[in-house]
């Protein structure tokens, strides 16, 4: 349920934020599972994802040092991101993805 309401209050902060070109989001397979990989441009890439691909379970990997602020901890913990050790070779995220 709380995953549900971070969604929707997500998207409707990207809709008056943020210009996003949804047209690709056309190519993208309704079920199944399926790789995601986009030029990563800011912080906001992978909520843009998640937001506009639901109901679609999106796991995204994020950086370790993001999850020591607790408002980011929350929401990046609600959309089922997977902390990333960066600098290291961390097959335990690779292995949760």
């Amino acid at each position: 349920m709380i995953k549900v309401a971070v969604y929707l209050v997500i998207r409707f902060l990207l809709f008056f934020l943020c210009k996003v070109d949804r047209h690709a989001l056309k190519t993208v397979p309704k079920s199944g599972p399926m790789i995601l990989v986009g030029n990563h441009i800011n912080f906001l890439d992978a909520p843009v994802a998640a937001t506009f691909l639901f109901p679609r379970k999106i796991m995204s990997l994020v950086k370790e040092e993001t999850f020591a602020n607790p408002i980011l901890r929350f929401l990046f913990r609600a959309w089922g991101s997977i902390p990333v050790k960066r600098g290291s070779a961390d097959f335990r995220a690779l292995t949760q993805a």
